[in-house]
Parts: structure tokens; C-alpha cells; sequence
């Protein structure tokens, strides 16, 4: 799989998936700094699409360890989701992967309808530290400069 950064807005950054020449998904990430200047604090998965033809674990599973090393980079220990429970299939492919429950909340929509949103969480793992070492992470800030 090939992963094309296509663009950035703001504290977002936009990706586009590719596995031999086909696009097989798309996904936007943003890391939210800390409110006191030192840091991020915060790595949000904001969406993650993947395309019909891609709707197997494994390629869930190659996209997620992807935005896991992203994640990882930027100085984030734990990563951030927002699924609606409208698609309960979301949920369990989530914590198939080790997110859990932190937080759930109501919303009203129109016509008195209730929704209900849930975040997720997910700690990384501690091998991250010992499975990357300082060169890769150097190598990483090097192109951001």
C-alpha cells in the first residue's frame, strides 16, 4: 500500500491510500497542541474511508498501524476517534483494534430524534518506543524543518 499526503488544513492533514495504482482509501488525522504551548496533546483520527473493494480487516489493519506511526511521531502517545453509534459496525472494527469507550454523549438532531456519539481511545502501545528508535524520529522532524 502506498500512502499519498495530499494535503493539510490547519492542524489536519489529508491522505489518500493507494494498493496498486487503485485508490483503497482516504483518511485525515489532526494533533491538537497543547493549550499550554509545550507539545501536541491530542492525535484525532477524524475520518477514515475505505473503499469497497477494501472493506477487509487487513487493510484496515495496514492503515491504522499507519496512522499508529504517524501518531508516534508527532509525540502523541494516544490516538482519538469520534464515531456516531448509528453504524455499530464502526464500533466493533474499532475496538477490535484496542479503542475503547471514553466518553459518550447525546445529541438532538431535528424532529426530536436522538444520536448518539461516542469517543474512542487508544493508547499506544509501549513496543512503539522500543520498535523505533531515535534515527527514524529524527529523519521525521528533519522534513518538517
Amino acid at each position: 500500500m502506498r500512502y499519498e499526503r495530499k494535503r493539510e488544513e490547519g492542524t489536519a492533514v489529508f491522505y489518500e491510500v493507494l494498493e496498486q495504482g487503485r485508490k483503497a482509501a482516504e483518511f485525515f488525522y489532526a494533533v491538537k497542541p497543547c493549550q499550554t504551548g509545550r507539545g501536541n496533546c491530542q492525535f484525532w483520527i477524524e475520518r477514515i474511508h475505505m473503499e469497497q473493494d477494501y472493506l477487509d480487516y487487513s487493510y484496515l489493519d495496514a492503515v491504522l498501524q499507519f496512522i499508529q506511526y504517524k501518531c508516534w511521531c508527532s509525540g502523541c502517545t494516544v490516538m482519538y476517534t469520534r464515531i456516531s453509534a448509528v453504524n455499530l459496525m464502526d464500533m466493533e472494527r474499532y475496538r477490535r483494534y484496542g479503542f475503547y469507550v471514553i466518553a459518550e454523549q447525546m445529541s438532538e438532531q431535528r424532529q426530536g430524534n436522538f444520536v448518539c456519539h461516542y469517543v474512542l481511545k487508544y493508547p499506544l502501545p509501549r513496543e512503539w518506543e522500543e520498535i523505533m528508535n531515535i534515527k527514524e524520529r529524527n529523519i521525521y522532524y528533519e522534513g518538517k524543518r
